[in-house]
This record gives C-alpha cells, sequence and structure tokens, in this order.
C-alpha cells in the first residue's frame, strides 16, 4: 500500500469511543514508520517511494548518493554536476548552468547548456550539443546532430561530429577531427592530428578595392586585385590585429598597369607583373611579426 492504514474506518470514530490497547500500538507504529519533516534522519524503505499529483519540488540542496534516473527530459535551471562518476541521459538535458561530469558524458539525445560543459572522460551524444560557452572533453568526443558553441572547445582525444560544427571562440583538438557537416570557427582552430574535410576549405577571399586599404587576418585570408580594378597605384596595410603563430595572409595581383604597395609594421613589398603573369605575396605571422613566407611571379 502507499501510506499507512486507518486504525478505525473513517466515520467510525465517535465522542466517547474507547481506545483499544492494539489500536494505540498500531498509532505508536505508523509515527514511527513517518518521516521526520523537521529534523531529518535515515531511512531505509523496503521498496520505492513513487510521488504522483504535483510531484516533488525541493528548495534546498538535493544530493543522491546513488543513481540518479530521468525518465523525461531534464530541465536543470542552475547546471548539472557528477562528481567521481558518469553522466548519462536517454533523452535531452536543459541546464541554465553548467554540466560537469568528472566521468563520461554520454546521452542518446540533445544537451543544451547556457554555461560551460565539461567531461573528465568522453563525451558522446546521439542528438546535438549546443553549449553558449565552453566545451571541454578529456577523452573523445562525438555528436550524432549538430554542434554549437558560444566560445571554445578543448578536446584531447578524437572528435566526430556527424553534422554541422559551429564554435564562436578557439577549436582547439589533440587528436583526429571528423566533421561531416559545414565547420564553423569564429577564432583560431588548432589540430595536433589529421584533420579530414570532405567538402573542402573556404577560404575568406576579397577582392581588392580601388583605393588604399587596411587589412587584418582576422576578416580576410587572401585579397585579389583584379586585372581592371585599380586606376592608380594603391598601398594595402596589413595590421596585426587578430594575428597569431602562424597566421597566413595572401596577396595576389593581376594587374599589369599599376603597382600594389603591401605594407606591414617593419617592412613593404611592391606586387605587379608584366602581361600574362600574376604575382603573389604571402605573408606569415611568427614571433610577434610579420614575414615574407612566399613571394612569386608566375605565368597564366
Amino acid at each position: 500500500m502507499s501510506h499507512n492504514d486507518f486504525v478505525r474506518p473513517m466515520g467510525v470514530w465517535a465522542t466517547l469511543s474507547v481506545l483499544e490497547h492494539f489500536e494505540l500500538e498500531q498509532f505508536d507504529l505508523a509515527q514511527f514508520q513517518s518521516i521526520n519533516g523537521d529534523l531529518g534522519g535515515t531511512w531505509n524503505p523496503a521498496s520505492q517511494i513513487i510521488l504522483g499529483g504535483s510531484g516533488l519540488k525541493v528548495a534546498a540542496p538535493f544530493w543522491s548518493t546513488g543513481n540518479f534516473r530521468v525518465d523525461t527530459n531534464a530541465d536543470l535551471r542552475g547546471g548539472a554536476t557528477v562528481t567521481g562518476g558518469n553522466l548519462a541521459a536517454s533523452l535531452n538535458i536543459t541546464a541554465q548552468g553548467t554540466i560537469h561530469a568528472d566521468g563520461t558524458i554520454d546521452s542518446n539525445a540533445n544537451i543544451n547548456a547556457t554555461g560551460n560543459m565539461t567531461a573528465g572522460g568522453s563525451a558522446q551524444f546521439g542528438g546535438g550539443l549546443d553549449v553558449t560557452g565552453n566545451g571541454n572533453v578529456d577523452g573523445t568526443l562525438h555528436a550524432g546532430g549538430a554542434t554549437t558553441l558560444g566560445s571554445t572547445l578543448a578536446v584531447t582525444g578524437n572528435a566526430g561530429f556527424s553534422a554541422a560544427l559551429g564554435v564562436t571562440g578557439n577549436l582547439n583538438a589533440a587528436a583526429d577531427v571528423n566533421v561531416g557537416g559545414a565547420l564553423s570557427v569564429a577564432d583560431l582552430a588548432t589540430f595536433q592530428e589529421r584533420v579530414d574535410f570532405g567538402g573542402g576549405i573556404t577560404t575568406r577571399s576579397v577582392i581588392g578595392p580601388n583605393s588604399n586599404n587596411t587589412y587584418t587576418v582576422a576578416t580576410v585570408d587572401e585579397v585579389i586585385v583584379e586585372q581592371t580594378t585599380l586606376s592608380a597605384d594603391r598601398v594595402y596595410t596589413l595590421v596585426s590585429t587578430g594575428a597569431v603563430a602562424g597566421s597566413r595572409i595572401r596577396f595576389t595581383s593581376l594587374n599589369a598597369t599599376w603597382n600594389v604597395t603591401v605594407a606591414w609594421p617593419g617592412g613593404t613589398q611592391i606586387i605587379t607583373h608584366q602581361v600574362g603573369e600574376v604575382m603573389t605575396l604571402e605573408l606569415v605571422f611568427i614571433g610577434g611579426t610579420w614575414h615574407q613566407a612566399l613571394y612569386v611571379r608566375r605565368t597564366t
């Protein structure tokens, strides 16, 4: 039964009812078996306690030293932390704070966190992963749906994404990365092992204008000067904003009439050519300054 039974059926008690000794024993046993909501304590129920109706709301910390199971979606308003164990879910998990597990994170559905997500072990998601803050996985990472991170993503093991991957901050992978959809990284992407792009790599290429202009690797990878673009010699200035060690930018001129001078802190180089030729200058950022990595004239 779900609660202690009546000592006598309802409606039987009269004003001058006489209590029997066994009834007092039943009263005593019932109060002994009840939960002390004021002083607390430890209980070991013989079967599960099931709450229906309006459910249960805990206004203070909730601590489970055993398994914690949720059969429907979990909406965690203050984040989820699993210390010393794993986090597993068959349905969606939504946290308005951080999601952290000292062990693995394994979800057959979607994970959504408005804070950070960290896993001391591997992380696997049958659905998508949407994290507003940072994502850090000390093992392998696999997401079956679209993955969006509002800040950085760091993975020490292999990373596999069956759909698109979008990272607003840095992407750092210590092992292989496989992206089945589009990869978008708004900042630095660092790969210490092999990277597979089945759809190719797209660079941020622009047409050089008929005016002096300033460029930064934060927004441009390649500047191309077309044959008929210029009406006078122009200066394209490269600044170091957004540059990190290994950043590269390329300038290519197809214009045979006017010179383009590429200037950067500590150096300049004119790119011009004869008719039927293309001149390319490529710069790389090393040791806090720009260096010429490529300066070539080739026949079209």
